[in-house]
């Protein structure tokens, strides 16, 4: 049986960084569902880079996600779930876990949390990062942060589970790391 955390976050808002600092410190698996889809859609031949997966059609898209967490829902321990809220791509927002994918780990699933920032910090971080191709205009940042966490909301009352959210401020990231630590470990803990 496995327990299973979503942590999610606007592209670029330092939320694998923020995963990546926690996984020494705790006894879970980390799953990166980007990089997981990568592998599957790389070994079909269907894209080269993660950012690609973007632009595949709405239904590879979720067939990928549902291959991925059909293999997540049959592991077994403390499992948190590095994924975004929503995917865009060309103005076509779909979501990073969709509803039938849901269904899938919904008896597993035991918390979420959002790691947001302002517009502007994002819109650096998001300018300064050369391995990844994101979007900076303020107008889409900001609509993408709202539907994540339209999203989320409607997780959290479907799933009947707790959402929380911690801001990634500039030159704070020891505090929103502890956060997420002390999150991670309260989820994982409760019965």
């Amino acid at each position: 049986m496995n327990k299973i955390v979503i942590v999610t976050g606007s592209p670029g808002v330092g939320k694998s960084t923020m995963i990546k600092s926690i996984a020494a410190h705790g006894d879970y698996r980390i799953i990166n569902i980007g990089s997981a889809m990568l592998e599957m859609a790389s070994t079909k031949g269907l894209v080269k880079d993660r950012d690609e997966i973007r632009f595949l059609s709405t239904k590879t898209v979720r067939n990928l996600q549902d291959e991925v967490f059909k293999s997540i829902s049959q592991m077994d321990g403390n499992i948190i779930l590095d994924t975004h809220s929503s995917i865009e791509a060309n103005g076509r927002f779909v979501p990073g876990v969709p509803f039938e994918t849901m269904r899938i780990i919904r008896d597993t699933v035991h918390g979420m949390v959002y790691i947001d920032a302002l517009t502007d910090e994002i819109m650096k971080r998001a300018t300064d990062d050369k391995e990844r191709t994101r979007n900076t205009d303020r107008v889409f940042i900001d609509t993408q942060r709202r539907i994540n966490i339209s999203i989320l909301s409607m997780y959290s009352a479907y799933l009947n589970i707790p959402l929380y959210v911690i801001f990634n401020r500039q030159d704070k990231l020891d505090e929103g790391i502890k956060s997420l630590k002390e999150h991670i470990e309260q989820i994982f803990s409760e019965e």
